[in-house]
């Protein structure tokens, strides 16, 4: 799913990014996560972005959480 600059949802499986920091052990404190704002053009491979501000300044990793629990053939993600 994606929310676009004027928030309205457009329906799909869920993507959020969640930024961190990660300890001189490699191990990885989560601080936030933020889902993406879809750019558009409709219809359109998604366009998503994530404003810099929106992520803590402290962050220093990020990764892509993908959750797809529908497993038919008409969802991409």
């Amino acid at each position: 799913r994606s929310v676009d600059a004027d928030g309205v949802l457009t329906y799909g499986q869920d993507l959020v990014l969640e930024y961190g920091t990660r300890a001189p052990d490699g191990s990885m404190t989560v601080l936030g996560a933020v889902t993406p704002t879809d750019i558009g053009p409709f219809p359109s491979w998604r366009n998503l972005r994530v404003p810099l501000d929106e992520i803590a300044p402290e962050a220093d990793a990020v990764r892509i959480v993908a959750n797809d629990p529908i497993l038919i053939g008409d969802q991409w993600l």
